[in-house]
């Protein structure tokens, strides 16, 4: 699965990419995937990455706790035209609600004379079905 992200990053030339964005987790149920980032710059970058879900259609959901990701929250020293292909493994809380889970990705760029700013998102949907 990380070479065909890769591939298809390299074909797309994409800034950033996984390799789902729209799925069904269970309660408690873990899924284990990739997400990548392409240097686009001239000069080597460290790139900060951040997963998080921000809105449910259900009140009553909470997606700061009902979701976690697991992930390198940096890539040090991607090389121009470089791709990282790196894990994300998400999990679902045996307390979330079933509902959608409106998410993103945010990738940032740092360097010693740059101050960091954004640099890709990606909105993903997870969905808890009714059990």
């Amino acid at each position: 699965m990380a070479e065909a992200l890769r591939s298809s990053m390299e074909e797309k030339q994409n800034k950033f990419a996984m390799s789902v964005t729209y799925f069904t987790l269970r309660k408690s149920e873990v899924l284990d995937l990739f997400f990548g980032v392409r240097n686009e710059k001239k000069e080597a970058y460290d790139f900060g990455v951040a997963f998080f879900c921000h809105e449910a259609d259900l009140s009553s959901a909470n997606p700061k706790t009902d979701i976690s990701f697991t992930y390198e929250q940096s890539i040090t020293g991607l090389g121009p035209g470089e791709i990282a292909v790196l894990p994300l493994t998400i999990t679902m809380a045996d307390t979330a609600k079933p509902t959608e889970y409106r998410c993103l990705a945010n990738i940032s760029t740092t360097a010693p004379d740059v101050i960091g700013g954004k640099y890709a998102s990606k909105a993903f949907v997870i969905t808890v079905p009714n059990p």
